[in-house]
């Protein structure tokens, strides 16, 4: 799968104090990762996302391009918090938009592949 733009961690406005004066649209672009073998331990699965932290401010609406880059097994974005479950098939990829309602830190996860398929939602106070 090509994709043609990763997503950008996202840094506040210099001078906002980190806010931003008003919710915007933050789009990601999330991918399915494979890791070294060799630095992963015995008896853990080898997959991960990238990118592993997603920084939005509450009150944004959360643009996700989640791709599965891998051709032979399913992974999702799995983010409880926000009631996410999006599962996708071998080499598939979905779009799909949430509003960061509530501050804090998130764990997103592969439902098939925790622990080590894991990463934050990171949601800044208004």
């Amino acid at each position: 799968i090509a994709v043609a733009a990763l997503a950008v961690p996202y840094v506040a406005p210099s001078g906002s104090g980190g806010k931003s004066s008003s919710p915007q649209t933050r789009e990601f672009y999330v991918l399915s990762t494979e890791w070294n073998m060799d630095t992963i331990p015995s008896g853990l699965n080898h997959y991960g996302f990238t990118p592993s932290e997603i920084t939005v401010n509450q009150g944004d609406t959360v643009l996700v391009h989640f791709y599965n880059t891998h051709d032979d097994t399913h992974h999702t974005f799995t983010l409880p918090a926000y009631n996410l479950n999006v599962d996708l098939a071998p080499n598939q990829n979905q779009t799909f938009s949430f509003t960061a309602t509530q501050a804090g830190t998130f764990t997103f996860y592969c439902s098939f592949h925790a622990p080590t398929m894991r990463g934050e939602l990171v949601v800044l106070p208004a």
